[in-house]
């Protein structure tokens, strides 16, 4: 996702609006239980003054992963704001630009992993699974005794006789 910023070194304080389509690289999640799904397209605009090249653009992405209580897929839009400075790579700051352009790919996965949440949920009072048979407790209740926790195996058990 490379700008070509002479045209707004040309037309200085002039905004240039651009457009990309791209897929998110799943492999910036780090594991095989969550993944993208489609095509993103980054909008925005960018201008050049004194140097600097400022950019403010927008994209939403769709994020699939299990919910965390009962372990169901959840699909995600998510969305996500680019508003920055990109100095010349002879200059201090964060974001660099050179004469081949603006390279967006560096701050837009950046901001892709900020933007992932902590924690999902199919639905905000998911019950989860059933700790001793594993049924997913959002379809029903399961057919073990509700107080009941196995105890073979089980370290937490005897926290069930404290009072």
């Amino acid at each position: 996702m490379l700008l070509d910023i002479k045209k707004a070194i040309m037309y200085d304080g002039e905004e240039i609006s651009f457009s990309f389509v791209f897929e998110a690289d799943s492999s910036l999640l780090g594991d095989n239980t969550s993944r993208f799904s489609g095509s993103s397209e980054i909008k925005g605009s960018y201008l050049f003054a004194d140097d600097v090249v400022y950019v403010n653009a927008e994209f939403i992405y769709k994020y699939i992963r299990p919910c965390d209580r009962c372990l169901k897929e959840v699909s995600q839009d998510i969305k996500v704001t680019i508003r920055e400075k990109f100095y010349p790579s002879n200059m201090e700051g964060d974001y660099h630009y050179d004469e081949n352009g603006l390279d967006l790919t560096p701050i837009v996965n950046e901001r892709i992993l900020l933007s992932i949440p902590a924690k999902v949920l199919c639905k905000e009072n998911c019950k989860g699974l059933c700790v001793n048979c594993g049924k997913n407790l959002n379809d029903g209740k399961c057919k073990c005794d509700s107080g009941y926790v196995k105890t073979e195996n089980n370290p937490f058990a005897i926290l069930k006789d404290l009072k």
